[in-house]
């Protein structure tokens, strides 16, 4: 490859690089699906998906073994308000019995209310999902219901705790 060549390449590099999208946080949102979710939507035109395996055995008088897929698919319409969807996979091998499936589809939005890193509360958001009834025939709810969380951070010193309180009508 000559010198113009390379040339032509590395402005073409350069080139697309300031016309793709990235990340405004200054930080990245990370976030896996599971327990506790953070305080913070991705940002303007950000598509983030979030995925995570959770295993379980139990060994008693019935022995089981399970695990879930869960899949978050997050996109920002602006600093302060993102949609999100959710599906969830599971597998679940009892003694009596086996489940297995899209065990949980969820639709909705999450809204930052506060973000001030100066402050005792560094950010506090709203999430609120509809379950959806498009499980697969061993996770079956005919019902549509709401799943609402409230999440929060803090620092104390060098640790960032972050809570979340919620309900879900089931």
């Amino acid at each position: 490859m000559n010198f113009l060549s390379r040339a032509v390449l590395i402005v073409a590099f350069i080139a697309i690089q300031n016309l793709a999208f990235s990340q405004t946080a200054k930080t990245i949102r990370t976030g896996r699906p599971g327990v506790s979710i953070g305080p913070y939507v991705v940002g303007t035109r950000v598509f983030q998906v979030q995925s995570g395996l959770t295993y379980d055995q139990f060994r008693s008088q019935n022995e089981s073994e399970s695990y879930t897929f869960d899949n978050v698919i997050r996109y920002g319409l602006n600093e302060s308000f993102e949609l999100s969807g959710v599906i969830s996979y599971s597998h679940v091998d009892l003694d009596t019995n086996n489940l297995s499936g899209v065990s949980n589809t969820q639709f909705g939005g999450r809204v930052n209310l506060w973000d001030d890193p100066d402050s005792f509360i560094k950010a506090l958001c709203v999430q609120f999902r509809f379950k959806l009834p498009w499980q697969s025939s061993d996770y079956k709810t005919d019902d549509l219901s709401g799943v609402l969380l409230i999440a929060f951070s803090q620092d104390i010193g060098d640790l960032g705790l972050t809570y979340n309180i919620g309900a879900s009508e089931n």
